[in-house]
Formats: C-alpha cells, sequence, structure tokens
C-alpha cells in the first residue's frame, strides 16, 4: 500500500512470472471509476533471456514514491509518479524492509540465520547507480528453545511510535517421532530506538499458540 496525493491510498501488485497476461497492477481510487484496477508498464528485467523468477523478491518503498525490487542478481525501481521503471544496480536487497519515520531507516527481518531483526541505510531515489544500502544489525526477538524448531516463516508488523509485532511460524518435532512435528507460532513485542551505536531493541511479552497459521497479513 503506498499513500497518494488525495490522500487515499493505492495497492500495487507485482507478479514476479513473466507469462501472466496482468504481471504488473495498481488498485487506485478515482471519481469517476472509484476503486478500479490499472495495468501498469511491465519491468525490464522480464525482457532479460537470463532472467530467473527468484524465491522470493525483497522490495521496499523510497521517499514515499518508488518501488524498489530486487530479482536475483539486481534491484529495480518504479516511479510511481512518472510510472516508469529503472535500474537502481547490481546489487540485491537483502530483505523485505520497510520504512520507518521516527528512526530514518528501513527495517526488516533478515532471511538468513540467525534471522535478526535489521536496518538499511542510504536508500535513496537520489542514490540510484550507487553501491548497496548499509545492513545494520538490531537485534534477535526470540531464541528457539533448541534445534528442533525449523523456522517456516516470519513477519514484522509496524504497530507505530517504533514499536512493532514479529510473528514467527515454526515446525517443532516432538520428541517421541522425528517425522511427526506441530507447528507453534510465536509473536513478541519489540521497541526499537536510537542508540549509540546503532539501534537498541526493547523485548515486550511474548506470546505461543500451537495451530496453524499459514498467512499473516
Amino acid at each position: 500500500m503506498m499513500p497518494d496525493s488525495d490522500n487515499s491510498d493505492s495497492l500495487y501488485i507485482l507478479d514476479m512470472v513473466p507469462a501472466r497476461t496482468c504481471s504488473f497492477e495498481v488498485l487506485s481510487y478515482n471519481p469517476v471509476e472509484e476503486w478500479s484496477w490499472r495495468p501498469l508498464p511491465l519491468p525490464p528485467f522480464f525482457d532479460d533471456p537470463e532472467y530467473k523468477v527468484p524465491d522470493g523478491a525483497p522490495f521496499t518503498v523510497v521517499d514515499g514514491t518508488s518501488i524498489w525490487v530486487s530479482t536475483t542478481t539486481a534491484t529495480y525501481s518504479f516511479d510511481t509518479l512518472a510510472c516508469e521503471w529503472s535500474k537502481v544496480g547490481d546489487w540485491v536487497l537483502p530483505f523485505n524492509a520497510e520504512y520507518v519515520s521516527e528512526l530514518g531507516l528501513w527495517l526488516g527481518l533478515s532471511d538468513h540465520r540467525p534471522y535478526n531483526l535489521c536496518a538499511l541505510e542510504g536508500l535513496s531515489t537520489s542514490a540510484v547507480g550507487s553501491s548497496p544500502p548499509t545492513e545494520l544489525q538490531v537485534g534477535k526477538e526470540f531464541e528457539p528453545p533448541d534445534e528442533d524448531w525449523l523456522l517456516l516463516m516470519h513477519t514484522l508488523v509496524n504497530v507505530g511510535s517504533c514499536r512493532f509485532c514479529i510473528v514467527s511460524v515454526f515446525d517443532v518435532i516432538t520428541e517421541h517421532n522425528e517425522y511427526d512435528s506441530i507447528r507453534v507460532v510465536v509473536f513478541t513485542g519489540v521497541e526499537v530506538s536510537p542508540s549509540q551505536p546503532g539501534l537498541r531493541m526493547i523485548r515486550h511479552k511474548t506470546k505461543f499458540f500451537i495451530g496453524g497459521i499459514n498467512h499473516v497479513l
């Protein structure tokens, strides 16, 4: 979701599989058609014969108007005002990130062990073609009790005022049968504040649920 000049929101959807009919669309509001879908220009990497569909495409929003998305080899920017694509650089965003204005940084969860809460700095539409952003390690919100806890997915939810809820879904192997497992969902509240050096993460309450949550919206 991205804010528009009329204070409404627009929803942008990009399918990274180029064979689809409508791979890039926006759901936006206008006085005539009200809420309606509109096709957008396809990304330039679809024309690359060596393009491979990534296993999860890291993305973020920069300067409030540009959507940045990474393939397996490079990062591209879509200017929502000019409705144009451009190449940012031959590097890849390390994770999905959300800009937190109070910190002036982009926060997200690492896709690699130890799956820390991390931050990015140095992202700007004026820095297109420059080097990759600097990655800062913020901390680990929850440490699994043992190696039998396999992380399936995790999501960072911004609840405002530098406070976040981190949702982690684990497959936990039972003690009696290594081929049997249970699904455990962990909700952890954290607060992030500036510190010297870097950022400081304060852990709040953690809740465990046993069950099957497949998606976090």
